[in-house]
Formats: structure tokens, sequence, C-alpha cells
């Protein structure tokens, strides 16, 4: 994404996520981005690996980017090399997904074929 079309995006944050049904973001995405649209998303997940140095107010912010969410999951992963923690994987995050709305995931998540004009 260029930084004109950041700047567009983030100009109005509630006209541009309220058409979405998912949102990934990074980091960069930390203070001043706040979705104010009550019971849009059903649920916001944070992945993060703990050996990267985001702080934990940093950690906070981005995960209360979206305020009024009936549900929140944390997954933290260590490095690979630990062996301590399994690595976020699309099984994992359908499985959490398919626990809040078991029957109306998009085909996308599902690992079926992607239907033209499905996703925007």
């Amino acid at each position: 994404m260029d930084g004109k079309q950041r700047q567009e995006d983030f100009a109005d944050i509630n006209a541009t996520w309220s058409g979405l049904d998912c949102v990934v973001y990074t980091s960069t995405v930390e203070a001043g981005i706040s979705f104010e649209i009550s019971n849009h998303f059903d649920s916001v997940i944070e992945i993060s690996n703990i050996n990267t140095g985001v702080h934990a107010e940093a950690f906070a912010q981005m995960f209360y980017r979206v305020r009024d969410c009936p549900h929140h999951t944390i997954s933290l992963y260590n490095s690979k090399k630990t062996g301590i923690f399994k690595e976020p994987n699309r099984d994992l995050i359908r499985a959490e997904l398919s626990a809040l709305r078991p029957g109306d995931l998009p085909t996308a998540i599902k690992g079926g074929p992607l239907k033209p004009g499905s996703i925007t």
C-alpha cells in the first residue's frame, strides 16, 4: 500500500473498515486509529511473536483498535528454535473462527475454492 492509499484509507477508518468482513493489520496500526461501529466485527484475534520488540503498551493499543467487539483472543508464540510454543497457522486460526461462527465463514477461510467477487 502506498502512502497516498494508506492516508485515504485511514482518513475515515469507520467508513473504510465498515465495508469489510475481516481486517488484518500490523503494528503500524497502534495508536490514533479507532473503529467505533458497534457489533460490526465478531472477534479480534491478535497474533504475535513474543520475541519481537513490541512493547506491552503498544501490544494493548493494537488489540483495541476495534472498540466494541464481543470476543478477543490473544495468540502468542515463541521462536521456532525453542519448541515451547507452536507458531499460529491457518488451521489454528480457522478453528478459532469456526468456534465463533461455524456456519458463516467465508469460503476462503474454510479452504474451499474462492468464488469470483466473494472477497473485496
